[in-house]
């Protein structure tokens, strides 16, 4: 989908009248008991009565239910490990889990009765991980993958009848396919939709269990599901350009057959789909221009759709959640200024309630005010567009050049969403403003390569410092996972660029990287995605050149760094480290080297 740009000329900072124009607010981060930093995955009862979600008291995500009509929330789960995902069994009297006790990518399942009672292990995968799948629509069934038992990268996929307690196989992968995932089962469990393969060699298929069979659907995406009556499959399909339309396909013959866009919908960009447990009732949420949602309502019997109105400008929809009858839906919403927050949704008159209204104040409030952002737009290295959200402070400090912090995707094909990021207003309080850079969808959905997105960022560093958006003297550079990444080679291969840097789980990978800019480095302790030493030996090599280092490990956190211990940790970290580095000159600096492990520090780790 084609954007409207402004041209290419420098962002006029006392202009912000631009129709995506945006606020940010900065919020304390103990008032509330949803997180800022995660999606609470709500999922909604059958009947619609109680909602399930994800909320961390400060030693992770652990697994909560409150009443649709009062919130009420009490925690019902006590893992040793963060939860990362929650589900209803058909019935309503199970919630399964899935927990990342290493930290990473490894994930466990597990059961509890949603009274909170008899809290126990779905399945043991003995140190391999257990992938959450589904329910079935009827009973107490879960379908779910494992590579427990596989060969090399091959793994299985089985249906679990916790009523009867039978394990019954469902479909294997090869070592060459390796992953695999459960998507969805006919109410008669006869065929089932599985996720093949991962990055581009993803794909699904429509297994038979009856005879084996299996047939490619022309399916590149998530969040394919079946009709009410399993005839057809409904899915979330791409565009060259990479933007997400709704497409669906009949399961009868060899099933490849003709895709069809499904009329009516008003959906240019679908990025999000989830439906009622008895298919009736779909919810829709489409990206807009300005990297917000609009929610559509959609009943597929009729095709009608309807618009869902939003409780305010620019916000994305984070996740949802219908019952069993499509009578009542939860949606989790957030947006630059709105923290995630959970609202009801009455399906037949379309009105949102917000539900969790009540909060818990500690008093630790973020001192900060508002601040603006506006969409800039600036040429990339090989002729095509970049663009990223500029927030400044509501200060004498956002105007003019000063010190800015550029803030890296996360991941290559990360999408350009408004949702809230708690360190924005934390900058923003101190008076540095802040250039989020949207990652590039190339032509055919592709995702940049290193190369290319090294080139976008140092691209976007140039465009803020010759813009005069940044003092040439003040600009840092933030990157998390992938980002974390990318700062390293943005630095290594520019430091002129940079007054200071913050990796958080960055991958290394540069046997001969060497930077003189100084980098705050941030790892989780226990994370299995990145291993530590990949972040020790990016110290060592700070070191070695003679560049000011601290590094910020902490014991006991995974890959993601969102629990609230972690937060507490990280931010203040973060903000400090750029306002000590970004507010100096550079004639100023001095060589420190310093590693800071936060288990060692009271009341540091988990």
């Amino acid at each position: 989908m084609a954007i409207p740009g402004r041209g290419l000329s420098a962002v006029d900072l006392s202009d912000f009248s631009d129709p995506t124009e945006l606020r940010t607010s900065s919020v304390g981060f103990e008032q509330r008991l949803l997180s800022d930093a995660a999606s609470a995955q709500p999922a909604l009862s059958p009947d619609g009565s109680r909602v399930a979600f994800l909320a961390d008291e400060g030693a992770g995500a652990e697994v909560f239910i409150s009443a649709t009509t009062l919130w009420g929330p009490r925690r019902i789960t006590r893992a040793d490990h963060p939860a990362v995902s929650v589900s209803w069994s058909a019935d309503g009297s199970l919630l399964g889990f899935a927990t990342t006790p290493a930290g990473g990518a490894r994930t466990q399942l597990h059961v509890v009765d949603s009274d909170g009672r008899s809290q126990r292990p779905m399945f043991v995968a003995h140190g391999e991980s257990a992938l959450p799948g589904t329910w079935t629509r009827s009973g107490r069934s879960y379908a779910f993958s494992t590579a427990l038992g596989g060969v090399g990268e091959s793994r299985s996929s089985y249906v679990l009848d916790l009523a009867e307690s039978t394990l019954v196989p469902l479909a294997r992968t090869s070592a060459e396919d390796g992953h695999i995932d459960v998507d969805d089962l006919t109410a008669d469990r006869n065929l089932a939709l599985l996720r093949l393969g991962q990055g581009s060699a993803r794909r699904t298929v429509l297994l038979d269990r009856a005879t084996g069979r299996r047939s490619a659907l022309p399916v590149a995406d998530a969040d394919a599901r079946f009709t009410a009556d399993g005839s057809g499959v409904v899915f979330r399909d791409r565009r060259p350009d990479g933007t997400g339309f709704l497409a669906g396909c009949s399961t009868a013959g060899a099933v490849a057959g003709s895709v069809a866009a499904l009329p009516g919908t008003g959906v240019d960009d679908l990025d999000g789909l989830a439906f009622s447990g008895d298919r009736s009732v779909a919810l829709l949420s489409a990206a807009q221009e300005d990297g917000s949602h609009r929610l559509i309502l959609w009943r597929p019997a009729t095709g009608g759709s309807w618009p869902v109105p939003l409780p305010g400008d620019r916000l994305v929809v984070l996740a949802a959640s219908l019952d069993a009858a499509g009578a009542r839906a939860v949606v989790e919403l957030s947006g630059p200024e709105l923290p995630p927050s959970l609202w009801v949704l009455d399906v037949a008159t379309l009105d949102l309630t917000r539900l969790d209204l009540t909060v818990r104040d500690t008093g630790d409030q973020a001192s900060g005010g508002n601040g603006t952002a506006v969409r800039a737009r600036f040429p990339a290295p090989a002729g095509a567009e970049l663009s990223g959200h500029l927030f400044r402070p509501d200060t004498p400090a956002g105007a003019g050049a000063g010190p800015t912090v550029l803030l890296l995707p996360v991941a290559p094909d990360e999408v350009d969403r408004q949702h809230y990021r708690p360190l924005i207003p934390e900058l923003l309080t101190m008076g540095i403003r802040v250039f989020r850079l949207i990652a590039r969808r190339p032509a055919g959905g592709t995702s940049p390569d290193v190369t290319d997105a090294t080139d976008d960022a140092l691209a976007a560093a140039r465009y803020l410092i010759d813009t005069g958006i940044a003092h040439p003297d003040q600009l840092g550079i933030w990157g998390a996972g992938f980002g974390g990444f990318l700062t390293l080679s943005a630095t290594a291969r520019a430091p002129e660029l940079f007054a200071a840097a913050v990796d958080v789980g960055g991958v290394a990978g540069l046997e001969t990287y060497a930077a003189s800019v100084p980098t705050l480095v941030v790892h989780g302790g226990a994370d299995s995605t990145v291993p530590l030493s990949e972040s020790e030996q990016v110290v060592e090599s700070l070191r070695r050149t003679g560049a000011e280092v601290e590094a910020l490990f902490l014991p006991g956190q995974g890959n993601a760094l969102t629990t609230r211990s972690a937060q507490r940790d990280v931010i203040p970290a973060v903000v400090d480290w750029f306002l000590r580095l970004l507010t100096r000159s550079r004639s100023d600096e001095r060589t420190l080297s310093t590693s800071t492990h936060v288990g060692d520090l009271e009341g540091g780790g988990e």
